[in-house]
């Protein structure tokens, strides 16, 4: 069964991967994480750690809550609320 919280996050990840032109291979090594991991992140099919989550936020240059967010941020802010 697809966790649709781990879904988003992937599909965050994908998003904000690409738009930095940078390849699985690349945000891996930049962050510190294995490929494969990165793969399955994007695909929705792992558990992240905080730890792993903040990693890629940092190597991304985005704020921690740009890559969790469960909706694209309008201009009123960002509530994050994990479950």
């Amino acid at each position: 069964m697809k966790n649709d919280l781990f879904y988003e996050v992937g599909q965050n990840l994908r998003r904000l991967r690409q738009a930095k032109g940078l390849t699985l291979f690349g945000l891996a090594a930049k962050a510190g994480v294995a490929k494969s991991l990165l793969h399955a992140l994007e695909a929705g099919h792992a558990n992240p750690t905080l730890a792993t989550l903040w990693a890629l936020a940092q190597a991304l240059e985005v704020p921690f809550g740009e890559l969790v967010q469960a909706r694209p941020v309008g201009d009123e802010g960002v509530t994050v609320q994990l479950n």
